[in-house]
């Protein structure tokens, strides 16, 4: 399945930003779009950065993983 996912970043700091969905194509996911999901940046390193992040009340840990 195809999904296109465009979305505004606001930096609160260094560490911290909120994620705002702004458009959502090919996926039944629309009720996201204008929602706000707060992403705590836990740990990083040279390929890669840990990160916590919360919305509806639901709290996440994952990574994100540079691809190059």
């Amino acid at each position: 399945m195809n999904v296109e996912i465009s979305s505004l970043i606001k930096w609160v700091s260094d560490c911290e930003y909120i994620l705002i969905y702004k458009k959502i194509i090919g996926d039944e996911a629309k009720d996201m779009i204008n929602k706000e999901i707060v992403v705590k940046i836990l740990k990083t390193n040279s390929k890669s950065y840990f990160f916590k992040s919360e919305c509806f009340g639901i709290e996440l840990e994952g990574e994100m993983i540079k691809i190059e």
